[in-house]
C-alpha cells in the first residue's frame, strides 16, 4: 500500500497529477456531449418504433429495450457531470 501512496504523493509534489485531472476534465464535455447525442438518437428511436403501426410483441420489446437504454445512458450522464463537478471542486479546494 505504501508504493501506491509514495508514487500517488510523488505525482502530486511533481503535478503529474494535476496534469491528468486537468486533462480529464477537458474530456468531460466531450463525453457528455456524445451522451447527448446518444440520448437524442435513442428519443428519436423510441418516437418512430411508437409512431409504427406494427403493434406486435417484438415491437413493444424493441420499445422496452430503448426505454430501458436511455435510462442507463441518463445514468451514465449523470454520473459524469456528478464526477466533473467533483473533480473540479476537489482541483480547486487543492489550489
Amino acid at each position: 500500500m505504501t508504493d501506491k501512496s509514495d508514487t500517488l504523493k510523488k505525482q502530486i509534489e511533481t503535478g503529474e497529477r494535476m496534469a491528468r485531472i486537468e486533462e480529464n476534465i477537458k474530456r468531460l464535455p466531450k463525453i457528455e456531449e456524445k451522451l447527448d447525442k446518444l440520448l437524442t438518437k435513442t428519443n428519436e428511436t423510441i418516437n418512430i418504433s411508437r409512431n409504427n403501426e406494427a403493434k406486435n410483441e417484438n415491437h413493444e420489446k424493441r420499445i422496452k429495450g430503448l426505454e430501458d437504454w436511455k435510462i442507463k445512458v441518463v445514468a451514465i450522464a449523470t454520473a459524469v457531470s456528478f464526477a466533473g463537478t467533483y473533480i473540479i471542486d476537489w482541483v480547486l479546494s487543492k489550489i
